[in-house]
């Protein structure tokens, strides 16, 4: 006899395989009650004592029914309950001792139990004897007791009552001790759950009490009037009902309680995914298994045995017979080899009960839990069972489902969903954790920040759908280094970090220097998407524990400071230092300094000239912004347009260029010049569905014709996905505003795409200008870009003009119009009337379309002299080219 220990996780309970799973009694016990109550039976027959009242034919066969009825009821509530029921029998016994003789009664009550009882539990044959013969000896006990009590014929004298009420109370306490005599010599190994206390409950004297009540009552009754057997009939089978009704309920009681235990032990589950593990090991217990488990539809199969440790199970063979089988709950009694390799992993019994559960569970799949009892020694699963076993399998789908919702919950909160890296929140409590335990490790760890350059280009001119597989590919070649880092993840955006670690600051310094390079190269790599293959290149900030920050938001904030200074010193990668904060410091006070000077008045817009080549007219003006801080002096004009994006302050400062450009313009009509002014736009402005809006109220304000205005926007800007789709600048140039492209040739752009747009003229880039005259590859460039305007109707603009021998290599391409220090530096409204008015005197008295020559006539340079103490103002910069 092999005994083995349950599960280490579950309570230790020590199962012997051959013992009883019901109670069940010795062999000498049943042999012995059985004598004896064949002895009863004799003894009664010869006394041949007559009934103690008469009473018409056929009253055996309605106390036998009821008799069998109240038994079956019995041992269906002992069951239900799981805890011992006092039989209700009280009413037809009580009736037997007054209307049959004893020997009938001995041998209805004999009968009746012995039938009931193996109906109910064929596989109890000895105690199924001991308590028929039990209870055929307490019928003769009670008879006696009550022929000794009463009067003989007398029927309503209180002491027929008291000897009836005596003789019930014989009954019920030679029940409990027939029970407890039982129980006492049961076959050894006992149960593994007891059936439950011995001593009877209050529901137990409550069904007592009233069988002695309904008892008398029907028994006077029946002296009186036929219908006494009615009220014998009606009250036993009230009394069954309630015993019933109180097992059902208790039995309810039992199961929420296990599967309350269930719950709370498989809430302690959904965190790890061990729900199915957890469900078998609660349920083998409470179902009184050898072995419980748990068959998932996507394959898994969990064991709860009494075995130390199951080992691997093939479910095959189970899932072949739960496939045969058809309704939710199923109990069979099988043999070992249909279980095929689970019975011989478990060593189960050559027979065993099996009861299944089968259940729905989300997805539209069928769970299933199943226990398994030794049939040769054990009793088949009951009602109590079937419907726990029942009831769990529900609540572990359910648990089951929770567990992987969760998974999936936990999953997205902390993992990216594009590149399946760790994202910011996963990062940071790696950071987190590696700072807190950085003292006991002997590490010193660093934050690596990395960012796309030219990611947004990407993203505006190609889509969204090639920047995130873009990203996707960028993750991969990122996830590769994770066996030489601590993490790597997606901050967000095109920005991943990378967690290492190393003993000292220098070894983790060195590291990452390593690691960047590393990452670069990695990056640079060509990205291919389709036919189309891409060459990126990275930025890449670095922050050290705990020097730069001591926790995660401050080491990433360190290292996001250092790849942006990278980014814009055009390096791969930087240490942090704490003067780089300097600049985001700064930049955070200047949003607040640029909101105080916009409502103020604070700001100055200034104009740089524009001039045809063939004849020198001046046509119009770029209009710039400029800032004189009060004690940072001069801000560039890049820096204040990024300030305004971030304080949300680009409208208004939009707005404000708009008033004062079309104000300027006001003014240089009125003195006769056919004048319009350029107003540089960004990708927020000409994606600003109101913009159209905005130009026409800056016009009428100072009563100025659509054509007054000209706008001027970045290639880059132009060709982003939102802007095409908005539609604002064909709406724009309905209003006979013109558009230009700024900066033409350092986009990513083709004129096919520029073609989209009412284009009237595009802007050679200052750096191709610049370098024309002493590189001959950018001086093709400018011609080729000149030709290609003039083929597309476009007129073409040379920014950064700052030399006669640009001006002259310009004029021979044929370009349109000349920006730059050589015709004049940007200057303010005021100087600029007046510069205009000694342009055009000049322009007329050299007689000639060309520029300035290099050197002015002395009455020119008079003039020169007067127009330099208009423009003092503007020294700082004169030499800078604003075109």
């Amino acid at each position: 006899m092999r005994t083995r220990t349950a599960d280490h996780d579950s309570p230790t309970i020590r199962i012997n395989h051959r013992a009883r799973s019901c109670t069940e009694a010795q062999p000498w016990l049943g042999t012995t009650a059985g004598v004896i109550a064949l002895v009863t039976v004799v003894v009664a027959r010869m006394l041949q004592r007559d009934p103690f009242l008469d009473a018409g034919p056929g009253v055996w066969a309605l106390l036998f029914v009821g008799l069998v009825l109240v038994q079956a009821g019995g041992v269906m509530a002992s069951e239900w309950s799981r805890r011992w029921v006092l039989p209700a029998r009280t009413v037809p016994v009580l009736l037997g001792l007054v209307f049959l003789s004893p020997f009938t009664l001995i041998l209805v009550t004999l009968s009746a139990v012995a039938t009931s009882t193996f109906v109910l539990r064929p596989d109890r044959p000895m105690r199924n004897i001991t308590e028929a013969s039990c209870s055929a000896l307490a019928a003769g006990l009670a008879i006696s007791v009550f022929r000794a009590a009463a009067v003989p014929g007398e029927a309503f004298t209180p002491t027929t009552w008291a000897a009836l009420v005596l003789a019930g109370t014989v009954l019920a306490v030679l029940d409990i001790a027939s029970e407890a005599l039982v129980r006492a010599s049961a076959v050894e190994g006992g149960r593994v759950r007891p059936d439950g206390p011995l001593t009877p409950s209050a529901h137990d004297l409550l069904v007592w009490g009233l069988g002695l009540v309904l008892g008398v009552s029907a028994m006077m009754a029946g002296r009186v009037h036929d219908i006494g057997a009615l009220v014998g009939v009606a009250g036993t089978l009230g009394l069954l009902a309630l015993s019933l009704h109180h097992a059902l309920d208790r039995r309810r009681e039992i199961d929420d309680n296990h599967v309350k235990v269930l719950q709370d032990t498989l809430i302690h589950g959904v965190t790890d995914n061990t729900v199915a593990t957890l469900a078998a090991r609660t349920l083998r217990q409470p179902l009184d298994a050898l072995v419980v488990g748990v068959l998932e539809p996507e394959g898994g199969h969990h064991v709860a045995s009494c075995l130390d440790d199951p080992g691997p199970i093939d479910p095959e063979p189970l899932r072949a017979i739960v496939e045969s089988m058809v309704g939710g709950v199923q109990h069979v009694t099988i043999g070992a080899a249909a279980l095929g390799t689970i019975a011989e992993d478990l060593e189960l019994p050559a027979r065993m009960h099996l009861l299944l559960a089968q259940a729905p569970w989300p997805g539209g799949t069928t769970g299933v839990l199943y226990a398994i009892r030794d049939a040769d020694s054990g009793c088949p699963f009951g009602p109590s069972e079937r419907s726990l076993l029942r009831l769990a399998t529900k609540e572990t789908g359910q648990s089951l489902a929770s567990a992987r919702r969760l998974a999936r919950l936990e999953r997205h909160a902390m993992f990216d969903e594009l590149t399946g890296l760790p994202n910011r929140v996963h990062i940071e409590e790696s950071i987190a954790c590696a700072v807190a335990t950085s003292a006991d490790r002997h590490s010193t760890p660093a934050v690596l920040l990395v960012d796309l350059n030219g990611f947004k280009e990407v993203n505006d001119t190609l889509g969204h759908q090639m920047g995130d597989d873009v990203l996707a590919q960028v993750g991969r070649r990122l996830a590769a280094l994770g066996g030489r880092v601590d993490e790597v993840g997606r901050l967000g955006g095109d920005e991943f970090a990378i967690l290492l670690s190393a003993p000292t600051s220098a070894e983790v310094t060195a590291a990452a220097a390593d690691l960047a390079a590393e990452v670069a190269d990695a990056i640079a790599r060509p990205i291919t998407h389709g036919d189309l293959v891409l060459d990126l290149s990275v930025s890449i900030g670095m922050a050290r524990f705990p020097e730069h920050g001591d926790g995660p938001e401050e080491l990433i904030r360190a290292a996001d400071v250092a790849m942006y200074a990278a980014k814009g010193r055009g390096i791969p990668y930087l240490v942090y230092e704490g003067k780089l904060d300097r600049h985001r410091t700064r930049r955070l006070g200047l949003a607040t300094d640029l909101r105080a000077a916009l409502a103020e008045d604070a700001l100055a817009v200034r104009f740089q000239p524009k001039v045809r080549f063939s004849t020198g007219e001046l046509i119009g003006a770029e209009a710039l912004i400029r800032w004189s801080h009060p004690t940072l002096g001069f801000i560039p004009a890049g820096e204040i347009i990024l300030i305004a994006e971030h304080a949300g302050l680009l409208r208004e400062l939009t707005d404000f260029v708009l008033d004062r450009s079309a104000a300027h313009c006001a003014t240089m009509q009125a003195e006769g010049f056919d004048f319009t002014v350029a107003v540089n736009l960004t990708e927020r402005d000409i994606a600003d569905v109101e913009l159209p809006a905005r130009i026409q109220a800056a016009l009428d304000g100072h009563a100025l014709p659509p054509g007054s205005i000209s706008v001027e926007v970045t290639e880059t800007a132009l060709l982003t996905q939102e802007v095409e789709a908005l539609g604002v600048l064909p709406r724009v140039a309905d209003m006979g505003v013109q558009l230009a492209i700024d900066d033409f040739g350092t986009g990513f752009s083709s004129l096919s795409h520029l073609r989209k747009f009412p284009v009237n003229e595009i802007k050679v880039d200052m750096s191709f200008v610049d370098r024309m005259v002493i590189r001959p590859n950018d001086a093709v460039i400018v011609r080729s870009i000149v030709d290609l305007g003039h083929s597309l109707g476009m007129r073409v603009v040379a920014e950064g003009v700052e030399t006669n021998e640009a001006w002259a290599m310009l004029e021979e391409f044929g370009t349109d119009v000349a920006q730059g220090n050589h015709v004049m530096k940007a200057i303010d409204a005021t100087s600029f009337v007046s510069w205009a008015i000694f342009w055009d005197q000049y322009r007329e008295a050299r007689g000639r379309a060309a520029g300035p020559p290099a050197r002015p006539a002395d009455r020119d340079e008079v003039l020169a002299v007067q127009l330099k103490s208009l423009t003092t103002a503007d020294a700082p910069e004169a030499e800078v080219s604003d075109g």
